[in-house]
């Protein structure tokens, strides 16, 4: 155990990260940056009438935003914010504009590669575009199997433990009890398939970031006079240099790039490789339409994670304490505000957040199933198995089961981006072709040169 906590602190997470962040820019520039230049068709395309059999586009971006949206972006950032500082939130902004375009080339290649089973039901995600690449007899089904381990441990270990936690801390509950609910609830809804999933996604993740992001809002339009100082500080503390050196003071930036980066490239998932097998089984027939709904998932997740991190710093002031972790800080922060009311809110908070996430890679999994082509017997088992974990992890610890998840992770979003710049011209040629049919005539994303090297050495001979 020692030896993978090594290896992903040492290899595996820093090379994710790095990774990450060339891609993105990548894409910011091989697509010319079009969701920046040409807005209006961006808005236009997310409300277009969407044609096609298949689930709506809004249903398939709540089961990737349950996968999302989730106890990090409350816990996450507060984390974040007392280990990197308030220049964390900066580095976020910074991430998720680098995240956009990522997560748009996944989901448009996704719907690409998807196929239809026989009973009209539409499946896609990186296990089939990966399969196109010279390697991808080996890299697909791995990318498939990565999935189903990491179901279990990021979907449903993590989630659950946070949840049972939140609860007991705020009524008093035993996580037994809430993991055996959880359980029943998780197990209901599963073998009902995913238009079931869809449904309570559907319903739980815009009430939830509805009623989090109002709450948030509230406080910020009460401290209104203070929000110009806590953007300066922001900015301030992201390129803060110490008066005792350069060396000490560089390292303030570096952390704070460090956890703001971190926090906004995996809380998006962007590059991940999950979001896409959701948005591929909506019924639009445009792939970049439904590939705006990644970026507005993108943005959607930001949202809730600025929220969060500025409600945090304007309430820092009125602590008298300084909380020593993410959960404590989150509560004493809506605390001052809302009392006593705000632990029994952020108890509900992750705990629905939390849920959602369980159904949402729930879904991934039964999907990972579907590539190997599995039985339907083989979807009851797995969502058995998948509501027995949920009443285990609420009660063990999860940090064994951290670094599993990190690891596999972090190997799923490396064989992703390879598989997505192998085939980042068939990206820019469906985005310059669809660009040019409403207007943008000017548009040349798709006429310049391939120069990704990944394409070069993952993909096909045509010869």
């Amino acid at each position: 155990m020692r030896f993978l906590e090594q290896l992903n602190a040492v290899v595996i997470s820093p090379a994710v990260i790095l990774t990450l962040g060339i891609v993105g820019i990548y894409f910011l520039v091989y697509l010319r940056a079009f969701v920046f230049r040409y807005p209006r068709v961006v808005m236009k395309g997310l409300f277009a009438r969407q044609a096609g059999n298949g689930v709506s586009s809004f249903c398939a971006l709540t089961v990737a935003l349950a996968g999302t949206l989730g106890v990090g972006n409350i816990v996450g950032v507060a984390s974040a914010i007392l280990a990197g500082g308030a220049g964390v939130l900066f580095w976020m902004w910074i991430s998720a504009l680098l995240s956009m375009l990522l997560k748009y080339s996944e989901v448009v290649l996704a719907m690409l590669y998807r196929q239809m089973d026989e009973d009209g039901k539409w499946h896609g995600g990186a296990f089939f575009y990966l399969r196109c690449l010279k390697c991808g007899k080996v890299l697909a089904p791995l990318f498939a199997i990565g999935i189903l381990l990491t179901s279990f441990f990021l979907g449903n270990a993590i989630q659950a433990n946070a949840a049972a936690i939140a609860v007991k801390s705020a009524f008093g509950i035993p996580r037994t009890v809430t993991g055996a609910i959880f359980a029943c609830f998780v197990l209901v809804i599963l073998l009902g398939g995913f238009s079931r999933v869809s449904s309570v996604t559907g319903i739980l993740i815009p009430i939830c970031s509805g009623g989090y992001l109002a709450a948030s809002l509230a406080i910020l339009a009460l401290e209104w006079r203070v929000l110009p100082s806590v953007f300066q500080l922001i900015l301030r503390e992201a390129f803060s240099f110490s008066s005792f050196g350069a060396g000490v003071g560089g390292y303030g930036i570096l952390r704070s790039l460090r956890y703001g980066v971190t926090r906004g490239l995996l809380s998006t998932e962007a590059g991940c490789g999950t979001a896409p097998i959701a948005h591929a089984c909506a019924g639009r027939t445009s792939a970049v339409e439904q590939g705006f709904f990644g970026i507005f998932e993108v943005v959607a997740d930001l949202t809730v994670c600025t929220a969060t991190g500025v409600v945090l710093l304007v309430a820092k002031g009125h602590l008298l304490c300084c909380p020593t972790n993410g959960m404590e800080y989150a509560i004493a922060a809506y605390r001052v505000y809302f009392g006593d009311a705000a632990r029994w809110g952020m108890a509900v908070a992750v705990c629905v957040f939390a849920f959602a996430t369980i159904l949402g890679w729930s879904y991934y999994g039964s999907e990972a199933l579907h590539y190997f082509g599995a039985r339907r017997s083989y979807y009851g088992l797995y969502g058995v198995l998948y509501a027995f974990g949920v009443g285990i992890f609420a009660v063990c610890q999860p940090e064994q089961t951290m670094v599993f998840a990190d690891l596999t992770t972090g190997i799923l979003t490396l064989m992703n981006l390879a598989g997505v710049c192998a085939k980042s011209r068939e990206i820019r040629v469906q985005t310059g072709q669809y660009l040019k049919q409403h207007g943008m005539r000017k548009s040349r994303v798709h006429k310049t040169r391939r120069f990704s090297i990944a394409n070069k050495i993952f993909s096909k001979s045509k010869n």
